[in-house]
């Protein structure tokens, strides 16, 4: 329900005009990507994180949606040619290091790669016995196909099938097609609680883990948002703002998961930039601390 109420909250505040009052001319304009579906709540917290940057900046700025429903790789696309959106995210790689500029701060302390098995309802006898990644290659699973994910878990040995979009991933499942989609731990318990999640449940036993970061992309056209946004977590980082920030939106559903309970199956991203990895292990974030 925090996060419920986290996205609308951020979606209402993205549409307003800026920290400095309707009469002063914002000197930073930020158009960020509307989201995939009327379901997708993924939007709630970076669009409350990059507001919280931009706030700490005490510059006026002004917020606001795409015109257009953009997908991950045409977000990025459209990142690249420097056109319709000014800042996106999504999770840190090496073809994207090339392509963008990123903001290298891990903005979910690394949720995005604590991984859970989104599974058919009353089909999780057939998880218990699995331990191993060995084991687990013979399960079919499902990834969108935009995701660097897909290449994660493939390499990892998993069967992966890529999704046309996101919410084929929902209907992929239900139909059989496919026996489990891994989502992140800071996900998948709102699709839970969505119409995307009908009939669907949490695999209860499995953690997967491999270190990954969402973050902020700019164009390599705009280097001076890039700066100002790397300015803004890092004053929001020192102050705390987003360390509770994270706690508002994430504890009481990570709780929910009971992560500390799950075997950990730990997996390799070959994906990852060697720059990103000092702080993906800095600001790292570990199922302990849900105790």
């Amino acid at each position: 329900m925090v996060g419920k109420r986290l996205f609308r909250l951020a979606m209402m505040a993205a549409l307003e005009f800026s920290s400095a009052g309707v009469h002063a001319a914002p000197s930073l304009q930020v158009v960020f990507p509307r989201p995939e579906t009327p379901y997708d709540a993924r939007t709630g917290y970076p669009v409350a994180v990059l507001r919280l940057a931009l706030e700490h900046l005490n510059v006026a700025f002004s917020m606001k949606q795409s015109a257009i429903v953009l997908s991950q790789a045409r977000t990025l696309k459209l990142l690249e040619d420097n056109q319709v959106v000014t800042v996106g995210w999504s999770v840190a790689t090496v073809e994207r290091d090339k392509r963008l500029l990123t903001v290298r701060v891990p903005i979910d302390r690394g949720l995005i790669g604590w991984r859970i098995l989104l599974i058919r309802r009353d089909e999780e006898k057939q998880f218990r016995d699995l331990l191993t990644v060995s084991q687990l290659a013979h399960v079919p699973m499902a990834q969108d196909q935009d995701w660097p994910d897909l290449a994660i878990l493939r390499d990892n040995g998993f069967d992966m099938t890529a999704a046309f979009d996101y919410a084929s991933l929902f209907s992929m499942l239900k139909l059989g097609h496919v026996d489990a989609v891994p989502r992140s731990v800071a996900e998948i318990g709102q699709e839970l609680q969505s119409p995307d999640g009908a009939d669907l449940v949490a695999e209860t036993h499995l953690l997967l883990h491999y270190p990954s970061a969402l973050v902020f992309f700019v164009s390599k056209s705009n280097p001076s948002l890039a700066a100002e946004l790397q300015k803004g977590l890092e004053r929001a980082i020192a102050d705390g703002s987003l360390r509770r920030l994270f706690e508002l939106t994430y504890r009481q559903s990570l709780n929910a998961l009971h992560l500390h309970d799950r075997h950990v199956i730990e997996l390799t991203n070959p994906l990852l930039p060697a720059s990103m990895v000092p702080a993906c292990r800095d600001f790292g974030f570990q199922p302990e601390t849900t105790q």
